[in-house]
């Protein structure tokens, strides 16, 4: 009986979509960054960026290479680098972190949704797979990446080089 359960248990999470999945970012549009995502959660990807949804599509997170040198030059431009998603973004907080085995910097801070410019809270993270510099961000109106703060970081921990 227990058996059957779990089987039964196995073959609805299956055939829901709960199970993690990997979403790949690319750079050249070639395989550059392999992230895992929890389950529920789905990636889109475009030429240029991956579009990660969560269960419930808030808040928006995306993820794409950049030409910066390194992290302290993307630094630097960072409002530039988010232009796409969030307009006129201000800092409000920086913390430091390690992805993929190297220093990754995240800054907390607020702007306009690009979109429709509603006012929107985002985190931007820095980081770098091989020799290349790449930026997620995750926001939307409210405080749903601050909510979703530790799972989105969790992805991001996940880097890895796409094979």
């Amino acid at each position: 009986m227990r058996i059957l359960l779990t089987l039964a248990v196995l073959s609805a999470t299956l055939s829901t979509g709960l199970t993690a999945a990997d979403a790949t970012v690319t750079n050249g549009g070639k395989p550059a960054v392999l992230l895992t995502l929890p389950a529920g959660w789905t990636a889109e990807a475009s030429e240029a960026k991956v579009s990660i949804h969560t269960e419930k599509k808030h808040p928006h997170i995306q993820v794409w290479a950049t030409t910066a040198a390194d992290v302290a030059a993307a630094e630097k431009q960072v409002a530039t680098l988010v232009v796409s998603e969030v307009t006129g973004f201000t800092t409000t907080a920086v913390t430091d972190l390690q992805i993929a085995g190297a220093p990754a910097r995240q800054f907390v801070g607020t702007g306009l949704e690009a979109d429709d410019s509603d006012p929107s809270n985002a985190e931007v993270t820095l980081f770098t797979v091989g020799k290349v510099v790449y930026v997620a961000i995750s926001h939307g109106e409210g405080d749903g990446a601050a909510k979703r703060h530790a799972e989105v970081n969790a992805v991001l921990t996940s880097a890895k080089p796409a094979p």
